[in-house]
């Protein structure tokens, strides 16, 4: 299986809107429809309006809170914990929504994934808005990191395209 995981960073206005599987992350739903919305922090997930139904995969944190708020996810609702059939709440692909996604694919069973969006640089997403706190240099070597770890481990082979893949 061949997917397309989007990311909300500058180069995803780039997309060129391909067929086939794809996972959202964080505020990219809002820009294209996607079969999942990868979010896991319950403030942005009140915020944005995804384009389409997809599915959420998520912490179970966020999945109880929204509960709790008498909010739940009207959809499909997949945890970190879920993944795998174990609980993966130490391992730190989970650290990251974007590896997250990128793991959550190969446990699909995808092969290849497209990915747009993922420049690991900047503060602001694709529509010029600033994007959380935490988009220090040192984040986006972190996220990098963890990422190459989840294509050694998995085996899956990814072609990013962006800014600097």
């Amino acid at each position: 299986m061949n997917a397309t995981l989007l990311c909300p960073g500058p180069s995803l206005v780039a997309y060129p809107g391909c067929d086939g599987f794809k996972v959202g992350v964080n505020r990219a739903v809002s820009l294209h429809d996607c079969d999942v919305w990868a979010a896991t922090d319950r403030p942005l997930i009140d915020s944005v309006q995804p384009i389409g139904t997809p599915v959420l995969l998520t912490i179970e944190a966020t999945r109880e809170s929204l509960a709790r708020r008498g909010r739940p996810w009207p959809y499909l609702v997949i945890t970190h914990k879920g993944i795998g059939g174990k609980d993966n709440a130490r391992t730190p692909w989970i650290r990251f929504t974007a590896t997250a996604g990128l793991f959550f694919l190969a446990w699909m069973g995808a092969k290849h994934v497209d990915v747009w969006g993922c420049d690991w640089n900047g503060t602001e997403d694709w529509d010029g808005k600033q994007a959380g706190a935490n988009r220090a240099e040192q984040r986006w070597n972190d996220e990098r990191e963890i990422w190459n770890k989840v294509i050694e481990q998995t085996g899956i082979e990814v072609t990013r395209h962006g800014l600097d893949g």
